[in-house]
């Protein structure tokens, strides 16, 4: 038995214990009050910079964007459509696609120019091109690609390509229009042997 002089320690622990759990409960509520707070202020910014950047429509607007591009390249793996294609760009078209397929093929038709009446037979059945359209072509022809010259055989209106100086952009652009992959490595050979004129 203890003396009644003497505090109960046993007593002083529990009240003490007690204290200490209601301020740690105290701090807990506070933090979480705290944690609270600074949700709603973060929800509540996020919101205004969805607002402010419209993500959902930034969204949308790069889907719409991968959509036409994977059209854009579906029309562009399509070729031309010989309807729709200006008569201008078409005898262009043809006319480029021919000199420097026969540049990189090589043989006799090496060098050869293209007359206005070859343009025109090409473009046969689906297109009749003008004389004008074909002269047009090649103005707008030899000002992109200093390799295309326009020159005479006997007397007649011709165009023709130096081999050696067809850039790789424009023979790797022939081979996507004519759908082949070997006309650029074709053209670096009869470089190399000598056979670009």
């Amino acid at each position: 038995m203890s003396s009644p002089s003497q505090p109960d320690t046993a007593e002083g622990t529990d009240e003490n214990g007690v204290e200490q759990l209601m301020q740690r409960l105290t701090d807990i509520e506070q933090w979480r009050n705290g944690m609270s707070l600074w949700k709603d202020n973060t929800n509540s910014r996020l919101e205004d910079l969805e607002r402010e950047h419209d993500i959902e429509s930034l969204r949308d607007r790069v889907d719409e964007l991968e959509t036409l591009a994977e059209q854009a390249m579906v029309v562009a793996s399509a070729g031309h459509d010989p309807d729709a294609e200006p008569k201008v760009e078409r005898a262009k078209r043809l006319t480029r696609n021919e000199l420097v397929r026969r540049s990189a093929v090589g043989g006799p038709a090496r060098g050869r120019q293209l007359m206005v009446s070859d343009v025109q037979k090409m473009a046969q059945p689906d297109m009749v091109l003008a004389y004008q359209s074909v002269k047009d072509a090649w103005i707008e022809l030899t000002s992109e690609w200093a390799c295309f010259q326009e020159t005479t055989k006997n007397g007649d209106k011709a165009i023709t390509v130096k081999s050696r100086d067809i850039p790789k952009p424009l023979a790797r652009a022939v081979e996507v229009d004519l759908d082949r992959d070997d006309l650029y490595k074709k053209l670096i050979s009869a470089k190399g042997d000598g056979g670009g004129n």
